[in-house]
């Protein structure tokens, strides 16, 4: 794997999570977060306790787990 070049991200002219700017963000929404007592080693995402009205979008990886929950539009 290539490695960054040092020089462009300290201009910001790189992408990824070397130039982060929350201005190109399409999308935020506050996350309950919870620690797990177990580690998960590949990230999950998953639609969980899902009903007609809505449900709830879980994340996690490592011991966290966030959790947005959701209603479905009418």
């Amino acid at each position: 794997m290539e490695q960054p070049d040092r020089a462009k991200m300290s201009e910001g002219i790189t992408w990824g999570a070397y130039s982060y700017s929350s201005d190109h963000d399409v999308l935020r929404a506050p996350m309950t977060v919870t620690v797990n007592p177990f580690s998960l080693d590949q990230m999950f995402i998953g639609f969980i306790d899902v009903t007609d009205a809505g449900g709830n979008l879980d994340v996690g990886w490592d011991n966290q787990i966030g959790s947005l929950a959701f209603t479905v539009a009418k």
